[in-house]
């Protein structure tokens, strides 16, 4: 059974967005997706869209992970972060620091799809359970 997944990017190469939705696909992952590059996109994506997870870049020009996770926490959304990382030390910390659900490595992309199994399994655990439809008995 394939598993749908709405994914926003927030990336600039197009190729490695490529790459990870192939992966993904492969896996059996039904991937929708959304790619950003500025503060001003993210908070109109987040707010128009139901996404699941963000995988982002540790630094762009104008929009830096640690900056998204703080707009995201901001407008009150509590959705998971992959950061793409390639050698960017100083970003990946400081992203990791500020709430980043972990990190993969851009020439290790195959491990993506567990990666996201893995966070959808946790998110699944953390989300409150609801006993509304239970009824108790009376006396």
């Amino acid at each position: 059974m394939r598993k749908e997944i709405n994914i926003l990017f927030i990336k600039n190469q197009a190729e490695e967005i490529s790459l990870a939705v192939n992966y993904l696909r492969k896996a059996g992952f039904d991937v929708l997706y959304d790619v950003i590059t500025e503060p001003e996109e993210l908070k109109e994506r987040l707010l128009e869209g139901n996404h699941d997870l963000v995988i982002s870049d540790p630094k762009l020009a104008r929009i830096s992970a640690s900056m998204a996770l703080t707009i995201m926490r901001t407008l009150g959304f509590d959705i998971p972060m992959i950061i793409m990382a390639n050698g960017d030390n100083e970003n990946l910390v400081a992203a990791l620091k500020a709430g980043a659900f972990d990190y993969i490595e851009k020439d290790r992309l195959y491990r993506l799809p567990k990666m996201v199994k893995d966070v959808l399994r946790i998110r699944a655990l953390e989300r409150p359970v609801s006993y509304t439809h239970l009824t108790l008995p009376t006396n």
